[in-house]
């Protein structure tokens, strides 16, 4: 089998293995779905935010917040398998490593970006948004995303003691991003010190980057580069793409942060006590 082969088959298994799982699979589905339907109709006729209409600026933040379930879906997963033994007796069967793990954050990652499109088709057909200024970087930001939280989440999961506990501890880092990423609330309205954190979490450029690519207006610039307070200026095609630059390479820093703890942290054993 050719290497590409070997990924499509991880890829298979590890999508089967997901939706048998079904408490794993629809709280990682309908949570991000069910908030991003929610709370942007909940704010339709509110008062607008930086220039854009209130419904269409939290839709767009939890079109980001929905990638976040590839971590979700992933440190479960790859936990869980972890102490199972289950890779080990991958390896044993010749699957290269790179195989194994992208089949497995790919598996992760497309059940979070269709609800990502699902919001975007509700955007468009329920609250009037009209079709993404910049579908490319809207698609873009999707991709990159996505890939930095499934980098993310393997570094993560080679310090998290097991499947049992993972969940423990991603839970409380999705409620921080949702409340600190810009998704609800922009970022400016943070106090001082808040504010300046927030604008570096992983969340936050993705917030900005499909933001920005949606709705053709400015609330990347300023806050990848200074302080993420997004200004809402309106912007042609080409200034979508430069005005996200700096989201972009926040985005890049946090996948190269990721791969670098994965490679160091990363255990194909189970973690034992004593």
């Amino acid at each position: 089998m050719t290497w590409a082969a070997y990924t499509w088959a991880q890829f298979r298994l590890s999508t089967q293995v997901y939706v048998k799982r079904i408490g794993i699979a629809l709280t990682g589905t309908l949570v991000p779905l069910g908030l991003g339907i929610m709370m942007p109709t909940e704010a339709v006729g509110a008062a607008p935010v930086d220039g854009a209409r209130r419904s269409v600026f939290i839709i767009t933040g939890f079109m980001a917040f929905a990638l976040f379930f590839t971590v979700y879906n992933l440190v479960n997963a790859v936990t869980s398998r972890r102490d199972a033994l289950i890779y080990k007796r991958l390896r044993c069967s010749g699957l290269p490593d790179s195989s194994i793990f992208l089949g497995e954050g790919a598996a992760a990652a497309v059940p979070s970006c269709l609800v990502a499109l699902v919001l975007m088709t509700y955007a468009v057909v329920v609250l009037g948004a009209g079709a993404p200024s910049n579908a490319v970087l809207v698609v873009g930001g999707i991709l990159l995303g996505s890939l930095m939280f499934a980098v993310l989440a393997v570094g993560i999961s080679g310090v998290l003691p097991g499947a049992g506990t993972a969940m423990w501890i991603v839970t409380p880092v999705m409620v921080l991003f949702m409340f600190c990423s810009g998704i609800y609330t922009p970022i400016g309205s943070l106090p001082g010190p808040l504010r300046e954190v927030a604008a570096y979490l992983p969340m936050s450029p993705v917030v900005s980057v499909l933001r920005t690519g949606y709705l053709g207006r400015d609330f990347a610039s300023h806050g990848a580069l200074v302080r993420l307070i997004g200004t809402g200026a309106p912007l042609g095609l080409a200034g979508t793409f430069r005005a996200c630059l700096g989201a972009v390479c926040i985005m890049l820093a946090w996948t190269a942060i990721g791969w670098t703890l994965a490679r160091r942290l990363f255990r194909w054993d189970p973690h034992r006590s004593g």
